[in-house]
């Protein structure tokens, strides 16, 4: 925006990596909640020109998240304009390594993609892979009923609520 200080000066792709915060309310459909999530944010995007070391500091704390979700938003069809000129899209793909634990790609196209990359130091692949278990079951939940309750969704994986509930407990 053009009210943003010195950004006649500003060049380049201007990327930010901006915090997320969500509260969940269990009495809330996931409809109800991703809508309140796009709200939410839709009234932060006059600031999020801010770069995240701003936003930290403006917070009065140290490290506020260790977690990256990217949403990639490129052309991926045959029928795009970008492919209606001599200069075209042939391949996006991302290859740099997230500076946190954990970070999360979605791809889209005719099928969406899932890449989850982390920090081989803190997670192993086992455990890396259920979270992205997680995440697709969460997925499907979202599919399959948006109308249900935030409360009755299950993202745990096969036996992990066997040995939530009887070997931790």
């Amino acid at each position: 925006p053009a009210e943003i200080p010195g950004i006649e000066q500003m060049v380049g792709l201007l990327i930010n990596t901006v915090p997320v915060r969500v509260r969940l309310d269990p009495s809330q459909s996931l409809t109800e909640l991703m809508a309140r999530v796009q709200e939410e944010q839709s009234r932060l995007s006059d600031h999020q020109y801010l770069g995240l070391s701003d936003i930290q500091r403006a917070a009065g704390q140290g490290e506020l998240f260790d977690t990256l979700y990217v949403f990639e938003n490129y052309p991926s069809n045959a029928d795009s304009i970008y492919d209606r000129t001599d200069l075209s899209i042939t391949s996006a793909d991302e290859y740099g390594i997230p500076h946190y634990p954990l970070g999360l790609c979605l791809l889209p196209g005719k099928k969406m993609r899932l890449r989850l990359g982390h920090d081989t130091d803190l997670f192993d692949v086992d455990t890396a892979r259920q979270m992205l278990d997680r995440l697709c079951r969460l997925a499907e939940a979202m599919v399959a009923d948006p109308a249900q309750r935030v409360a009755v969704v299950d993202v745990l994986v096969a036996g992990e609520r066997e040995r939530l509930l009887g070997e931790f407990n």
